[in-house]
């Protein structure tokens, strides 16, 4: 039996889908829930447990009621892009939540546009136990960058698998412990353990903050506290590029500063939250979202 919905004839128009581990986009989901409830848009919350679409006798079969938008706060690609192939509009698409969700491939993505990229070197995939090739490699990028340096899983959210290494016993160890996943290495660039995060929503820049870690470097995890920013033209000429090259619906891209002040892209996150953002800034994100969905559906 699914714990999904699965009456397509219930009145629903938006979905709003996260993740069965749902407990960090849950607040992001209730508030948005709670604005389409204000403008009488019938819309429920459900969890993506696996069950929401099957592949049967060579067509994707859907499990969820037939609605106009689906607002989609998870990252699996798959039921992503099954869901479009059966005539869903999914917000964000599986394309860009793809791109995001991936360090590296975002990295390279955003090269080559004139903007300034967080140096990085991508690891050999490896399929088997390490041997001593492969750690030349690392030897190679120790040697180019120094210590310490940034060992990064390509996925994760929250800071998860992002390392900050000081010594090359250490990045042997945790590359012992990570070695099947697509690696990168990076420079670390000294911060006051704060990165900037610029929301865009509908193609547009609606605003900015500072956060700053209170616990270690990675100003998104843990304790950290976050204040207004205001983004120079440099910075909004920056974020312009992306939106363009990239069609950003909705995201949170995220920089660091150098010490000589220079804008460093860092990543960009298609599910980012904004329950700090709003409080922050005052500004009414929710209300701003369901402004984009309600212009996508109606074509305007």
């Amino acid at each position: 039996m699914y714990s999904v919905l699965t009456d397509k004839e219930q009145t629903v128009t938006g979905l709003i889908i996260t993740n069965i581990d749902n407990k960090h986009s849950l607040p992001k989901a209730n508030s948005l829930l709670n604005e389409l409830n204000k403008r009488n848009i019938p819309a429920k919350i459900i969890q993506n447990d696996g069950f929401l679409y099957e592949i049967k006798d060579g067509n994707i079969i859907s499990h969820i009621p037939i609605c106009d938008f689906i607002i989609y706060l998870d990252k699996d690609i798959y039921t992503a892009v099954a869901l479009e192939k059966c005539g869903y509009l999914v917000i964000n698409d599986s394309a860009f939540t793809s791109l995001c969700d991936n360090k590296i491939l975002s990295s390279l993505r955003v090269s080559n546009l004139g903007i300034d990229v967080v140096d990085t070197i991508s690891l050999p995939l490896v399929y088997h136990q390490p041997e001593e090739k492969h750690y030349a490699a690392i030897d190679s990028a120790i040697e180019k960058y120094g210590l310490p340096l940034i060992l990064k899983r390509a996925y994760g959210s929250l800071g998860e698998g992002v390392f900050k290494i000081n010594s090359k016993d250490e990045l042997y160890q945790i590359y012992g412990q990570y070695y099947r996943d697509p690696l990168c290495i990076q420079p670390y660039i000294e911060t006051d353990n704060s990165s900037i995060r610029v929301l865009v929503l509908d193609h547009k820049i609606i605003g900015a903050i500072k956060r700053i870690g209170e616990e270690d470097f990675r100003s998104n995890s843990g304790q950290t506290t976050s204040q207004p920013y205001t983004l120079d033209k440099t910075l909004e000429q920056i974020v312009g590029t992306l939106i363009k090259e990239l069609d950003i619906d909705y995201a949170g891209i995220d920089f660091l500063v150098s010490k000589e002040g220079k804008y460093l892209f860092l990543e960009i996150n298609s599910n980012a939250f904004f329950d700090e953002f709003s409080k922050v800034t005052r500004i009414d994100v929710s209300k701003l979202f369901i402004d984009m969905v309600i212009k996508k559906v109606s074509h305007e």
